[in-house]
């Protein structure tokens, strides 16, 4: 189990808070749990925000899932040298709002904290894993 405490960049709390986390992370700790301290960017205009909120509608539309054709396509695209965000719906011949449904479901992969979801990020095919989605470690000291 995994307990994680997250903080926006720039406002870490207070002396007090710190010596009450690390408490709480010595017990957990005890008892066999892992304690993280994740710190997220404190501008709202940064990629991470803008990516988490349309990865998560993505999610929750079951009828957007990408086909086997769909995936099949991504990986000839990428064959053919498309290499961003913008390559890759245009091959397909779909609008960039369903980008994150691809990427939700390990069909493309992208670094969603340095680049928003736009036509112009790089992109890659994910062959079905989730890899790019493991944010934590990357926001934690």
């Amino acid at each position: 189990l995994i307990t994680i405490e997250v903080k926006l960049k720039g406002f870490p709390g207070q002396d007090a808070d710190h010596e009450r986390m690390t408490q709480a992370a010595d017990v957990l700790k005890h008892y066999g749990h892992e304690f993280l301290r994740v710190y997220v960017p404190d501008d709202l205009a940064h990629p991470l925000h803008a990516n988490t909120g349309l990865m998560y509608q993505a999610w929750l539309r079951k009828d957007v899932r990408p086909t086997a054709d769909v995936v099949a396509r991504v990986e000839r695209l990428a064959d053919d040298g498309a290499r961003t965000v913008a390559g890759y719906v245009g091959g397909l011949g779909i609008s960039v709002d369903y980008l994150p449904s691809l990427l939700v479901c390990g069909v493309l992969s992208m670094d969603t904290i340095t680049h928003r979801i736009e036509g112009r990020s790089p992109a890659t095919p994910a062959y079905g894993s989730l890899q790019h989605l493991e944010l934590v470690d990357r926001l934690s000291p």
